[in-house]
């Protein structure tokens, strides 16, 4: 997929097509594509995920019952318990190469 460059975005808020998805989503996975639908500024990007957090902690709401159940079998189940520590431990390892793009 060829990247129609953006010509209004600075080079340092410019994120190319391929790998965005990947990127956003901390997953060291190289060739997604994202579409054209998606802008090419990552300050666009930055200013979503900060308006949705600020809503989130702004309109707290309790868990949903399956999520709430989901959670106790994950904590009462040592095999799942370690795989999920395991996945957010690989995420950790990502989140600085993510953040300082």
């Amino acid at each position: 997929m060829s990247d129609a460059r953006d010509k209004s975005v600075p080079d340092e808020h410019h994120v190319p097509r391929v790998g965005l998805l990947c990127a956003t989503l901390w997953l060291a996975v190289t060739d997604c594509q994202t579409g054209d639908w998606l802008s090419q500024d990552k300050r666009h990007h930055h200013k979503f995920l900060n308006d949705t957090i600020e809503h989130v902690d702004k309109n707290p709401k309790s868990i949903h019952p399956a999520i709430k159940k989901f959670e106790e079998e994950v904590k009462n189940d040592t095999r799942l318990s370690m795989l999920f520590g395991s996945m957010f431990a690989e995420v950790r390892l990502q989140i600085p190469r993510v953040l300082n793009d």
